[in-house]
């Protein structure tokens, strides 16, 4: 029998960190495809490049960039004709997000939007963020193991999950409802000195 597909992105690049432990603690029970940005696409919600041509690039064996968003990337593995995946993944997973994707935040998150491209799609998908002072380590160990069980039970295919770790690394999981976060001075205005 074969190891289940996960197939693997994120909105902070193919390189990033996260992705790279993440895809390490996954390799050990599935089989890992990872279809991520080629560069930063943090906040890029669930937009799609319509209007030029996506560059899929193989980096190595199971390692592909997109210069799009992350739902292109998605997207983009999903519809290559097994040039990216040799067939169905039995998992989307996108992160490990560096910073949580928390209320509002859903809305504008490349890394939520990687995980509901694949959801929309049919696929079970879960989207994993961790604080900046969270214990990367441990998040990556109870994502995968997270990952691992979602694979063995029975789930709705329409199943969409967004865990976020908060500081620290002595965690219980616990369901919630989605809050509000509002961002009340992230515009900062100032005069053009070109006019």
């Amino acid at each position: 029998m074969s190891k289940p597909l996960i197939l693997l992105a994120n909105d902070d690049g193919f390189r990033a960190e996260g992705l790279q432990a993440l895809r390490g603690a996954l390799s050990e029970f599935a089989e890992v495809v990872v279809c991520a940005p080629a560069s930063e696409q943090s906040a890029m919600s669930h937009s799609l490049t319509l209007h030029r041509p996506l560059r899929l690039v193989r980096h190595e064996p199971g390692v592909f960039s997109v210069d799009g968003t992350p739902a292109d990337c998605v997207y983009v593995a999903l519809h290559s004709a097994d040039r990216v995946v040799p067939r169905r993944p039995d998992l989307v997973l996108s992160g490990l997000n560096h910073g949580v994707n928390l209320g509002d935040d859903v809305f504008y998150s490349g890394t939520v939007a990687a995980a509901r491209e694949a959801a929309l799609k049919g696929i079970p998908a879960i989207a994993v963020s961790a604080d900046n002072r969270a214990d990367r380590q441990a998040a990556v160990g109870v994502a995968a193991r997270l990952a691992q069980s979602f694979l063995g039970g029975s789930r709705d295919e329409l199943t969409l999950l967004n865990v976020n770790f908060p500081p620290g690394s002595d965690w219980k999981l616990a369901a919630t409802r989605l809050g509000t976060r509002r961002y009340l001075d992230a515009v900062e205005f100032r005069r053009d000195p070109r006019g």
